[in-house]
Order: structure tokens, then C-alpha cells, then sequence
């Protein structure tokens, strides 16, 4: 989606819980160009009505499959922060209307791509 984010005209940024280091470090090893803003306090989370993961929801083999493709991007370390948080993907208009909300169900749930496109475009 990187490539395509720039034709459609939309701003990508992460939002997690960690300290400045961490996020240094996140991007290092990742690559990403796009900013990285911080809410260690998880304020930006409830705000967006994000849910947390039981420890059952955790350890669900999705879970598991999951991480294990995440792993060819994000090399694996052990919980820094509050590893039940899950997380979310949203789509903001200028003015501020959310024009897509997507909030993970399990941590496994991941928006679909296309459906992300189609609500930058």
C-alpha cells in the first residue's frame, strides 16, 4: 500500500505505547518512513475504542499465525508494553470524519487492504 498511499493523496502514521527509543528502534529495523507518534498513557486507544485480548484470545493459533508473517518484517522481542492492547487501522478525513474504522476483534484481526484504498481514495 506504501506506493499507493502517495497517488491517493494520504498521510500514514503509527500510533504505539512505547517510549521514544522504541519507536527509534521500530523504525530502524523496519524501515518505515512514515512518523511515529506515541501515546504511552493508551489515551489515543481509548479514545478510538480500542479493545483488549484475553489471555485465551492470546494464545488462539491465528494469533500465532499472525505474528509468524509479521516476523518477515518485525524481528521478534518479548512485550515491551501492554501486550493485550490490540489495535486498529482508521482512515481520517480532512476535518476530522472517520471515513473507515476497522478495530481488531482478536489479535489476528487485520483490516482488509482494499478496503483501506477505497476509503483513502
Amino acid at each position: 500500500m506504501h506506493g499507493r498511499k502517495d497517488e491517493l493523496g494520504g498521510r500514514l502514521w503509527l500510533v504505539g505505547m512505547g517510549s521514544p527509543a522504541h519507536a527509534r528502534s521500530f523504525k530502524d529495523e523496519t524501515g518505515v518512513e512514515f512518523p511515529v507518534l506515541l501515546s504511552p498513557d493508551k489515551s489515543a486507544y481509548e479514545a478510538m475504542d480500542l479493545g483488549r485480548a484475553s489471555n485465551r484470545e492470546l494464545l488462539d493459533p491465528r494469533a500465532a499465525g499472525s505474528t509468524l508473517r509479521r516476523l518477515r518484517h518485525i524481528p521478534l522481542r518479548p512485550p515491551e508494553q501492554d501486550w493485550h492492547q490490540l489495535g486498529g487501522t482508521f482512515v481520517i478525513a480532512p476535518g476530522g470524519e472517520i471515513v473507515f474504522a476497522h478495530r481488531a476483534e482478536h489479535p489476528a484481526d487485520e483490516p482488509d487492504v482494499d478496503a483501506v484504498v477505497r476509503a483513502l481514495a
